[in-house]
């Protein structure tokens, strides 16, 4: 369980640092503006906005090194695809709608999980990432 969490902690790390260098997809802006120590408050907790340092975007500013970071990620997601949590296994399949190469690589093993939810994300990555060649095994699902 130790494993999986630090895994889940490590994806989320590197999916901010992916996103505050311009390398994700998703191109919605946050509701919240982060106040001027670099805060975004939500309700009564409070999460530090790492990705946005100016430092970060220095290190990363390169693209050979947004192409190392990127592959590290989705060597990262891809592998989480293997999780024991049924969970993990999900929302790293979900993570990879953006990248579709990466996830026909894996989707076809979510297809075909033992929990009812990972099957369920896997088939919805297939029509948000438009992935073709499924058909056949989306049709066993109904």
């Amino acid at each position: 369980m130790m494993k999986s969490l630090n895994s889940v902690r490590m994806a989320g790390t590197t999916a901010i640092t992916i996103a505050a260098i311009g390398l994700g997809a998703c191109t919605s802006k946050p509701t919240r503006q982060p106040d001027a120590g670099g805060t975004i408050r939500v309700g009564s907790e409070a999460a530090v906005t790492r990705g946005s340092s100016p430092q970060v975007v220095r290190e990363y500013s390169s693209l050979v090194k947004q192409d190392q970071l990127r592959d590290r990620a989705v060597q990262m997601l891809e592998a989480l695809t293997l999780s024991a949590d049924p969970q993990v296994r999900a929302h790293a399949m979900e993570a990879l709608v953006p990248m579709p190469r990466a996830l026909d690589r894996v989707v076809d093993r979510g297809l075909l999980d033992d929990n009812l939810g990972v099957r369920s994300i896997a088939a919805m990555t297939i029509g948000r990432a438009r992935l073709p060649g499924h058909a056949l095994t989306l049709q066993r699902l109904l």
